[in-house]
Parts: structure tokens; C-alpha cells; sequence
């Protein structure tokens, strides 16, 4: 990462790890006159964005599976939903928790910087993992032991020859941070006049649900024409899902990552060099909390 963007994320995360900033934002989102645009056109959205994400039915039918394995007992809707809060205590919870996650993606992060190339992007995902913690449940009531205990992302396998990447391809799972980070940060606008009009609409779940989406490592991190996920290359989830796709290299794969990280037989790592200092850290920015922007 560059010295300067380096820098002006750290400070901006070390912001993030003062509970106070999160519980003063909060307290006024809820329990004040401001909070009404906050019920008014954010509350819908996000309904919109879980109507769609549970009317998938793969989405739907692995949570109710995984909620009946642990005799959870709540409907898969109620897994995730838009926070609501009865009393500044409950308040002074989530905004501890949420600080305690950046605190802890600040320390990784940092940590990360001092590592050598051959193992960094393992700590540099879990730091990015974490702030993405913090980010999500400020807005969304998450059931923690349903999605924080999975990545929601897996490696690929039996892949179309010309989309098999020799090095990973991934799979987006319907359990795990993932998801909840998608209906987080996901983009849904739906002002259309007619039902096939592209100008007035967007829905980014739509793009990383499709089943036929199983990236490769090579569509996260290069830019050009010929990449067919070129459309999405700059999205925070894009770069969520690179950086778990290092990390697992490193972790599970490390003669392939040793091979990128010679230059054997490409020239990968330049592009992996780039994304880790530009689009990752745009990443990590683009999970601090909206009060901080």
C-alpha cells in the first residue's frame, strides 16, 4: 500500500475504534428527529435488498437448514435484519462491539505491514474481515453464529476450462460474512417507469448471486476489456472477495503462491501488487461507518 493512502486510512480506522463515535451516531440515527430519513429511504432499501437475498431460494433454504441444525428458532428472515433499538443501552452494546472490530482490523492491519509479501495477505484479510464486521452491524441486526462464523466464499472447482483460473476461482456461499457484507454495501436503485428500463435500476445482488459467477483471481485483479468482470472490478465486494482469495493462497495453497510471487510463468503479481495498494485500501475505506465520511 502507498505511504499516503496507508496513512489516511489508518487515522480515519483509529477513529472507527472509539466506541463513543459509533454510540453518539447511533443515538441520534434512532432516538432523534434526525433519524427520520434513516426510516424514511434507508429502512427501505434494505428491506428491498433482503427481500431479494432471501428470495433466492438456495439463500433461503441453506439458512433454514443451518438455523434447524442448532435449533436456532427463529425463521430464516429474522437472521439478518435492519437494526432497531429499544433503549441506549442495547446502543452502547453494538457500538462497543463494532469498535472492538475495528480495533482489532486496525491492529491486524498494521500488523500486515511489517509481514513479508509471503505471508502478509493472510493477516491483511482478516483485518479487512474484521472492519467488515464492524460495518455491517451497525446497520444490520446479524444472528453472529449464522453468518460471522464462515467466510461465505469457497474455492471453485470443476470449472469451465476458459474461465478456470490455474491459481483460484470462488464460489460465493448463501452463509457468511459475505452475504452479509453484499446486503450491506450493496448497491439497489429501482426507479424504473417500465419493468426492462436500465438506466433507473441497479442491483449488485443480482451480480454476485448469479450462480454463474466464479471469479478468478485474474478477473479480481486485472484491468482491461477482455475481462468479463470488468464491470465490477472497482466494488469494495470485488475487493472483498480478492483479498480472500489471497489469503487463502497463502494459507492453503502456498507453492502457488510462491509461483506468483516469482513471476515463473506470469506476471500476476504486478496486478496483485496493484490491487493490494489501490483497490484494497479503497476497500477498507469504504467499510468505515457512514458518520465518518
Amino acid at each position: 500500500m502507498t505511504s499516503s493512502l496507508q496513512s489516511q486510512f489508518i487515522k480515519k480506522l483509529k477513529v472507527a475504534s472509539i466506541q463513543y463515535q459509533h454510540e453518539q451516531f447511533l443515538k441520534t440515527r434512532h432516538f432523534s428527529d434526525e433519524g427520520e430519513r434513516f426510516k424514511n429511504t434507508v429502512v427501505p432499501r434494505y428491506q428491498r435488498k433482503l427481500d431479494y437475498f432471501f428470495g433466492i431460494k438456495k439463500n433461503y433454504e441453506t439458512i433454514k437448514q443451518r438455523i434447524d441444525r442448532i435449533d436456532l428458532k427463529i425463521e430464516p428472515k429474522e437472521s439478518i435484519t435492519v437494526r432497531k433499538f429499544e433503549n441506549e443501552e442495547d446502543i452502547r452494546k453494538v457500538a462497543r462491539k463494532a469498535s472492538v472490530y475495528f480495533q482489532q482490523g486496525l491492529e491486524m492491519l498494521e500488523t500486515s505491514f511489517s509481514m513479508p509479501e509471503n505471508t502478509s495477505p493472510l493477516v491483511e484479510y482478516y483485518a479487512l474481515l474484521q472492519c467488515a464486521k464492524g460495518f455491517i452491524i451497525l446497520d444490520l441486526d446479524v444472528k453472529e453464529e449464522l453468518f460471522f462464523t464462515q467466510h461465505g466464499l469457497t474455492p471453485a472447482k470443476n470449472i469451465d476450462e476458459r474461465k478456470s483460473s490455474k491459481f483460484i476461482n470462488a464460489i460465493i456461499k448463501p452463509l457468511g460474512v459475505f452475504s452479509a457484507l453484499a446486503i450491506r454495501r450493496a448497491q439497489f436503485i429501482d426507479q424504473r417507469t417500465e419493468e426492462n428500463d436500465p438506466v433507473y435500476y441497479q442491483n449488485d445482488l443480482e451480480y454476485y448471486f448469479d450462480e454463474e459467477y466464479k471469479p478468478s483471481i485474474e478477473n479480481i485483479v486485472i484491468f482491461g476489456d477482455e475481462n468479463p468482470d470488468i464491470k465490477m472490478i472497482n466494488h469494495s465486494l470485488t475487493a472483498f472477495i480478492g483479498s480472500w482469495m489471497l489469503s487463502s493462497l497463502v494459507r492453503y495453497g502456498p507453492m502457488k503462491w510462491q509461483e506468483i510471487l516469482a513471476g515463473q510463468e506470469t506476471d500476476l503479481i504486478k496486478d496483485i501488487r496493484d490491487f493490494r495498494e489501490e483497490s484494497l485500501i479503497r476497500a477498507f475505506d469504504s467499510f468505515l461507518p457512514d458518520h465518518m465520511r
